[in-house]
């Protein structure tokens, strides 16, 4: 399974090649999502308990979604990005400032760079809006390995 076809959030499921994981959040279970995510066309779940659901579904039961998820994240996909340089920048006031600074800065100097924070996820001329400031670990190694797949030798995070 390709981890760059992975999501946690049912919505974003477009077809048989995506992995839907299960994964309990702060507000929300993702086990209430799978009968979505299925609807939407993921053939392959990850889930903490099986589910009642047809024998066409795989279903992958984990002790631990986030864990699994985490641990294929490592396995599959920091090989490819470990060459890039990852420079974060937190606080209170000022990051977003800081980050497209440094972002635009490394850009000008010809160090191709991306930026994940509030403004979306920007790299190499292409701009998106992202659903958070800092996106779930899945979508962060997924960011990550599409700016190093784009040629990007730095991420600015926020």
């Amino acid at each position: 399974m390709d981890v760059r076809h992975w999501t946690i959030d049912s919505r974003n499921v477009r077809g048989p090649q995506d992995v839907f994981a299960a994964v309990r959040g702060y507000h929300a279970d993702g086990h209430r999502f799978i009968a979505d995510a299925v609807a939407r066309g993921a053939r392959t779940i990850v889930a903490e308990r099986r589910q009642d659901l047809p024998d066409t579904i795989e279903q992958i039961i984990v002790p631990d979604t986030i864990q699994y998820v985490r641990e294929r994240l490592k396995e599959e996909v920091y090989p490819l990005i470990r060459d890039v340089s990852l420079i974060g920048i937190t606080g209170t006031n000022g990051k977003t400032t800081a980050c497209f600074l440094v972002y635009q800065l490394l850009n000008q100097l010809g160090m191709p760079c991306a930026y994940i924070g509030t403004n979306g996820f920007f790299c190499r001329g292409e701009e998106r809006t992202l659903p958070n400031t800092t996106p779930d670990t899945l979508l962060l190694y997924q960011l990550v390995l599409e700016a190093r797949n784009r040629r990007c030798r730095a991420v600015v995070l926020e």
